[in-house]
């Protein structure tokens, strides 16, 4: 029986996509408004650093899900795929000021273009050749109003990877 591995590796991901991307968006993060927890798992902190969706339970949340991957290379008879993970990284700030975002998701929003964007190949996660700013979104739905104090957007990243059998 073949298995899928990671050629760098040897063997596959020990960890699921989002939770190499948002252990290495925490790791990178440089900003001090809002500044990140001093350990990603620390329950009593503003500012929360997790994978799945939004807890509401803190003022600031970055989260990550992956949606779709995708080959973009295939090799060797079907036996070497190049791949794109791409991952969704929501991130959430709850204000008491209505109807008037703080410059912190701004700040929130640019930190993490920043940190996609500045990635070294293979220097910084192992296995992960390359990691690319797929865009971003500011999120509104139809019950926002002059009352919205609660603001999100989505930034997405695609992963690019290689899998191969063996």
């Amino acid at each position: 029986m073949s298995v899928v591995v990671v050629p760098e590796l040897g063997t596959d991901f020990e960890d699921d996509y989002e939770e190499i991307l948002i252990q290495y968006i925490y790791d990178k993060w440089s900003i001090s408004d809002p500044a990140k927890p001093p350990d990603r798992e620390a329950q009593a902190v503003p500012f929360k650093f997790h994978v799945g969706f939004f807890d509401y339970n803190r003022p600031y949340e970055i989260v990550a899900l992956p949606t779709t991957t995708i080959p973009t290379e295939i090799g060797d008879n079907g036996r070497r795929y190049q791949l794109y993970t791409t991952v969704e990284i929501g991130i959430r700030m709850k204000r008491l000021a209505r109807n008037k975002p703080d410059p912190q998701i701004k700040n929130m929003e640019k930190e993490v273009k920043r940190i996609i964007m500045s990635y070294v190949n293979l220097k910084d996660i192992q296995g992960i050749k390359n990691l690319i700013f797929a865009g971003q979104d500011r999120v509104y739905d139809a019950t926002d109003d002059y009352a919205k104090s609660d603001w999100r957007s989505v930034t997405r990243c695609n992963m690019y990877y290689e899998n191969a059998t063996g």
